[in-house]
């Protein structure tokens, strides 16, 4: 199914089961430290994320980046964080660029496998607008640009970056008709 339950949508950005396992060893699995740390990571995070967004990390100390409301796909990137910094601290000082980032590659990915499992965008965009996320819903924008100029397209990074140049490129030279037109 490609939405688990559309009626019990999650809008809060959160830990992942990892990364509270980690926090947990970190805080001598001192309880209320770590529901500290969870709500300071919801305030941090929930602003810049666009809906049910879950930042975890894999044994190496890479993010992985999922959505609630797609559990089976994910995003990895490798991160900066080191050892000799309690992880914890590491994550809540993240650049807001990197989340962001992350998250858009994350509904990329979702729109590529569920395109390649014959699911519609309008399906996706229905799910979009009931999720209320503007950042997906761009994505799937893009997506359809993609698609429009190639119809046989694998929703590769490079397309999504050559239609982001080319929309900039319009943009740019409407402002200079604008201005000197």
């Amino acid at each position: 199914m490609l939405l688990n339950n559309i009626n019990n949508i999650s809008f809060q950005a959160k830990p992942g089961k990892e990364l509270v396992k980690q926090l947990n060893k970190e805080f001598n699995n001192n309880a209320q430290k770590t529901d500290k740390f969870i709500k300071l990571f919801e305030q941090t995070y929930n602003p810049i994320t666009d809906s049910a967004t879950v930042i975890d990390i894999d044994k190496n100390n890479n993010y992985i980046f999922s959505n609630t409301n797609f559990p089976d796909i994910k995003y990895y990137t490798k991160t900066g964080l080191s050892s000799d910094r309690p992880v914890a601290v590491q994550i809540l000082n993240e650049c807001s660029k990197t989340v962001i980032n992350a998250e858009i590659q994350l509904y990329r990915k979702i729109i590529a496998k569920s395109f390649q499992k014959n699911k519609s965008l309008a399906a996706l965009k229905f799910i979009a607008g009931k999720l209320q996320n503007n950042r997906f819903a761009e994505q799937i924008k893009l997506t359809e640009q993609i698609l429009k100029k190639n119809p046989h397209s694998h929703l590769s990074p490079v397309e999504y970056e050559q239609i982001l140049t080319e929309n900039s490129k319009e943009e740019i030279q409407d402002v200079i008709n604008k201005i000197f037109g």
